[in-house]
């Protein structure tokens, strides 16, 4: 039992009614530290005390709009501020404001201001461009957060795009540019405003739009201006396929020092391999008739790839002569005397014997005969073969016995 509750408030109080539950009822506030206290009293000649609870109630109030603002215009490296214009937000150690730089939260600022009245809040965020900047987009966003009861407010800026002035910053240090093409758009150079740029060379100045060959490669001047004045020292290289200058047809001396070359030019320093019959070889210093044959050459860099074929002849003197040996033959009967050798030039073969008219000489693919028909006395006695080119000579003697007599 008790003896009436009620509402005191400076809005919305009630006189002590004898009710088990009483509502504070109020159609708008405007004293924002309000704080209603429901209280009960006790019967009389009662042992408790009047009972007292105060009702925690927070007036809240928020924008429905935010601006954000900032110079317009920025340099590169220098600090500016951006401000965020929230009017009319209460209770403001509620509020928090993220900052966005494009799609991503960039910073975030809360407020320990005890006040429960509405304030304007102007937070400020210190920023440095860089040329990375330039276009991006900023926002500002402002969330009151009332607890799981409350609601959830939300509202944001405009977006503010940044204008970034820096540069001009040359971005290379040399140029390779492609023979037959132009010096027009081969070193990037970076800056707002956009800069001119013009190229030197020997203190002259040059036409980006020149066709390049690889007599103007060089170190040239580039120089830009924009936001301020530029200029790099920039080393051209002109980039061209190889070019394979070597004999079709090369005679060497065998065992002897050769002085086959082959030149090639082109830019990158072309790679050059030789083949033969497929398989990547290198000529050794003093060639043998075994290297004799036909050679394959490829010169190649990144731009393109060229063929050579080489012809290589190893001269040497003719070989010990083989397969003419002593002979037997019978009176009246045949015998053939065979002499054969090898060598580059091929050899030319000659007879020393005592004439007759029953002999007769044939040289066929590299070998040279003596047919002896129906031997007589006159046949037999030595007889010596020669085999001879340019590089030298070499003969064998033989004895033919006629049988019979």
């Amino acid at each position: 039992m008790h003896e009436g509750m009620g509402w005191e408030a400076s809005s919305g109080g009630t006189g002590k009614e004898m009710v088990n539950h009483l509502l504070w009822t109020v159609e708008h506030l405007t004293q924002w530290s309000i704080a209603p206290e429901c209280y009960i009293n006790p019967p009389q000649n009662s042992t408790w005390k009047q009972c007292t609870k105060t009702l925690k109630v927070v007036l809240y109030t928020f924008p429905q709009t935010i601006s954000i603002k900032s110079d317009v215009v920025m340099n590169k490296g220098e600090q500016y501020n951006f401000t965020c214009y929230i009017g009319d937000v209460a209770p403001v150690q509620n509020l928090t404001v993220r900052w966005y730089k494009g799609d991503t939260i960039f910073h975030t600022q809360t407020f320990d201001n005890p006040s429960q009245e509405p304030v304007d809040q102007s937070p400020v965020l210190s920023f440095t461009p860089t040329e990375q900047d330039h276009g991006v987009k900023f926002k500002c966003e402002a969330h009151l957060d009332l607890g799981p009861e409350g609601p959830q407010l939300k509202v944001s800026s405009e977006e503010f795009t940044t204008i970034v002035r820096f540069g001009p910053d040359i971005q290379c240090s040399f140029v390779e540019v492609l023979e037959g093409g132009t010096l027009w758009d081969q070193c990037p150079v970076a800056g707002n405003p956009e800069p001119s740029i013009q190229w030197l060379k020997d203190g002259k100045r040059v036409d980006s739009n020149q066709t390049m060959t690889r007599e103007k490669a060089g170190q040239y001047i580039i120089q830009a201006e924009g936001k301020a004045f530029r200029q790099e020292k920039i080393q051209v290289l002109v980039i061209y396929g190889p070019e394979l200058k070597c004999p079709s047809n090369y005679t060497a001396l065998e065992n002897a020092p050769h002085n086959l070359t082959c030149t090639v030019e082109g830019y990158p320093e072309p790679k050059t391999i030789w083949y033969r019959d497929g398989d990547e070889v290198e000529l050794p210093e003093n060639l043998t008739r075994s290297d004799a044959g036909q050679y394959l050459i490829t010169a190649s860099n990144r731009f393109s790839s060229v063929n050579h074929t080489v012809e290589l002849d190893i001269l040497y003197p003719p070989s010990q002569i083989v397969e003419l040996e002593d002979s037997e033959v019978e009176v009246g009967s045949a015998v053939w005397l065979k002499c054969s050798s090898t060598g580059n030039p091929r050899p030319t073969y000659s007879w020393s014997y005592y004439q007759a008219g029953n002999v007769i000489n044939e040289n066929d693919d590299g070998v040279s005969r003596l047919l002896i028909n129906s031997a007589t006395a006159y046949n037999m006695g030595f007889y010596t073969c020669q085999a001879s080119n340019e590089k030298g000579n070499v003969s064998k003697t033989v004895r033919v016995t006629v049988k019979g007599l």
